[in-house]
């Protein structure tokens, strides 16, 4: 049972969970005094390794990984037939249309889908259908991922909602219990397709798929709509713990180390005696910052994390200046300051325009900055510029990032795409290298994290 526990928790770590040796010493504790029978083995295992709702999922995934458990989604709320009939009568009558669903194996219109899913009792028996339908030799060669990204398409899933939120004239307790319904098919799905895919690729699917239940190493491109707001409030945490972190410099408090200089000088004028303990302490640091997010379509999803946690850094540090371009740049700190930044922020390009092609152009845009807004920036600021390099064959201007870094206290360049491909074809990092303190992968929550604890 030890080896079993061992791996388990090894494979807990690798799915994102922070298992540590002593909540495995009070789960062999734990078990030594209530049995191994499977109930209590489960409950006890899930008591102490899941902390939370997102933790308590991975850990499900895992768990029937690792012991082979059955599976089952969240529990739904009760409701009579001639309600349901109800409600099919309203899809019916509504006005989805009439299209196919592709090769997801149920076919029919995405009314004919809804229908089907109301009336299973038990959505597993639907999801196994779904991944039974993929072909078996494409299970060996691809991740979880994209087998349900294949799925979502073929199940036109965004439509399926936007019908049940918009569309079929439903009450709000109708909607809440088909998009639950729709959200304990994606779970199950997942869970089937875990399954299936380690079944069909072994040893190496097995590690694949624990990879791909980590949110933190996920990049921001393939996060799932359940995931999202989980790594926002990791975002928005990160950004406040760095907002309130403490720098080197000491200087008086009223609590911390005590300051023996400045306690014996007061000492001198007190007949020698210290009477009064003078104290210092490590103050908060406050970072000046110019940030230069690319929007462009490739950028988008990694801008809006690192905007969010510029946002979070924003509400204590005034000194931090946020810029987004394509092939134009535009400030957005004011936009970020005001209290319906959060709301904007996903369409910042449309508050502040900074497209006129729609192709970055990263030599234009660095030669606006240096003429437009490097001369009131401090000379201690630090220069962060978040773009994956590519230049679609654009003049790169090289001296005006010459002259950016010769003036701040840094250029570090954070990029999404992988090392590998960080030179090839229209990049420009190479010819930009010499003049950027640091060029750092940046795109997923833990690089962001990482990144964020070295520059800012």
């Amino acid at each position: 049972m030890v080896e079993k526990l061992l791996d388990f928790v090894h494979c807990l770590r690798k799915a994102g969970i922070n298992a540590s040796l002593e909540q495995l010493m009070t789960a062999l504790e734990a078990l030594t005094l209530v049995g191994v029978a499977p109930d209590t083995f489960y409950t006890v295992l899930r008591s102490i390794f899941a902390k939370n709702q997102q933790e308590m999922v991975v850990f499900e995934k895992v768990y029937a990984l690792c012991f082979g458990a059955v599976y089952v989604p969240p529990s739904q709320e009760s409701w009579s037939g001639a309600i349901r009939e109800e409600l099919a009568l309203k899809i019916k009558a509504s006005a989805c249309d009439g299209r196919g669903l592709g090769r997801s194996g149920i076919g029919g219109s995405r009314g004919d889908f809804l229908l089907s899913l109301l009336g299973e009792s038990d959505v597993r028996g639907l999801a196994q259908r779904l991944v039974e339908s993929l072909p078996e030799e494409e299970l060996a060669l691809k991740p979880v991922a994209l087998h349900w990204e294949r799925i979502q398409r073929d199940l036109e899933w965004h439509m399926l909602k936007y019908e049940v939120e918009e569309r079929l004239g439903l009450n709000e307790a109708e909607k809440h219990f088909l998009l639950e319904r729709l959200d304990s098919l994606a779970l199950a799905v997942e869970y089937h397709l875990y399954r299936k895919v380690t079944a069909v690729q072994g040893e190496k699917g097995i590690e694949e798929t624990l990879r791909e239940m980590n949110y933190q190493q996920r990049d921001f491109n393939n996060l799932s709509d359940a995931t999202l707001p989980l790594v926002e409030q990791q975002v928005k945490k990160l950004g406040r713990k760095l907002a309130s972190r403490k720098g080197y410099r000491l200087r008086p408090a009223p609590r911390g180390k005590i300051d023996l200089r400045r306690t014996l000088r007061l000492a001198a004028t007190q007949g020698g005696v210290p009477l009064r303990l003078k104290r210092r302490n490590r103050q908060p640091e406050r970072p000046e910052l110019a940030v230069l997010c690319d929007i462009s379509n490739s950028m988008s999803r990694y801008t809006f994390f690192v905007l969010l946690l510029v946002w979070a850094l924003q509400r204590k540090h005034r000194k931090i200046r946020s810029f987004i371009f394509v092939d134009r740049i535009a400030e957005v700190t004011h936009l970020l300051q005001k209290p319906e930044a959060l709301e904007k922020l996903r369409f910042i390009g449309i508050y502040a325009p900074c497209s006129a092609t729609g192709f970055t152009d990263y030599g234009r845009v660095f030669r606006d900055f240096a003429a437009e807004f490097l001369p009131s920036l401090p000379a201690k600021t630090k220069v962060i510029i978040l773009g994956d390099g590519k230049n679609n064959w654009r003049d790169p201007q090289v001296a005006a990032l010459e002259e950016i870094a010769g003036r701040v206290n840094g250029v570090y360049w954070l990029n999404p795409r992988p090392v590998e491909q960080w030179y090839e074809k229209d990049s420009v990092l190479a010819l930009y290298r010499p003049y950027c303190q640091g060029i750092y992968q940046c795109s997923n929550l833990q690089e962001l994290r990482q990144v964020a604890a070295r520059i800012f």
